[in-house]
């Protein structure tokens, strides 16, 4: 009788290959009008992972994503809470306008991407942001660029250092990270952020200029942006990279736990 089993247990992932584990019944299609049951005490079968999936030899298809997704959910979860408290540490930068700050938030983020992938740093950093709102003094529009700064830090270095994870590489990464984001930051400052803030708070874009007093090169809008907005985003990546690089390998093992 060539049976065809559907297994009701969830299956646990071992070091190094996918096995499954049945701790329940079996049931099984003999391909008769016929429905067996089969009272296993525990099976142990190699199987490797195709998709998510885990496919056996006996026809046994049991599907991980659901636990996998769940216990990235949790990390990425608590990285985010870790990221949110890191924003209520801020140090303010003369160069800067005042209410742009420097923290370290964008590090659990750049953690979580490192450990789980790009996605899952991006998803760090819109968590982060949400909770942001429920403090929110810019109406939304700091928690809008705060986001698409930190998504693009996090996306740049995560998805460089995941096809060859080495030290070299991490720092190459970071390094391309900090470029990126400058970029992003200085463009969404000057024609989404600063215009969005502007028109909410009613304030005319060169009046920002006059909020540098620190910043005495920072004269006009443009100015601004140049050497006040690609300063300020050089000093916070970077902070954030340094801090990222010390704690990764201390970390990672925990979040790597399946």
């Amino acid at each position: 009788m060539e049976n065809h089993c559907f297994f009701r247990e969830r299956c646990n992932s071992l070091t190094g290959s996918y096995s499954l584990r049945v701790l329940g019944p079996i049931w099984c299609n003999s391909k008769t009008d016929s429905i067996v049951w089969m009272e296993e005490d525990i099976i142990l079968f190699s199987c490797p992972d195709i998709e998510g999936s885990f496919y056996c030899p006996k026809g046994g298809i049991m599907n991980k994503t659901k636990s996998i997704s769940l216990n990235n959910v949790i990390k990425i979860g608590i990285l985010a809470a870790l990221a949110f408290i890191l924003m209520f540490f801020q140090i303010p930068i003369p160069i800067a306008p005042p209410f742009m700050k420097v923290d370290l938030a964008d590090a659990p983020a750049l953690v979580g991407g490192f450990a789980m992938g790009p996605w899952a740093g991006v998803a760090i950093q819109l968590v982060k942001n949400i909770l942001n709102l429920t403090k929110t003094q810019t109406v939304g529009v700091g928690e809008l660029s705060n986001f698409i700064v930190g998504a693009t830090f996090v996306f740049v270095s995560a998805s460089i250092y995941k096809n060859k994870k080495t030290k070299k590489t991490a720092i190459f990464a970071l390094a391309c990270g900090v470029i990126a984001m400058t970029t992003i930051a200085t463009l969404s400052n000057a024609f989404v952020v600063f215009p969005a803030y502007g028109k909410a708070m009613g304030i005319d874009l060169n009046a920002f200029a006059g909020q540098v007093p620190g910043n005495p090169l920072a004269k006009s809008y443009v100015s601004l942006m140049l050497l006040s907005i690609v300063p300020f985003n050089l000093i916070k990546g970077a902070l954030a990279a340094l801090v990222t690089d010390l704690v990764y390998k201390r970390v990672s093992p925990i979040l790597k736990l399946r």
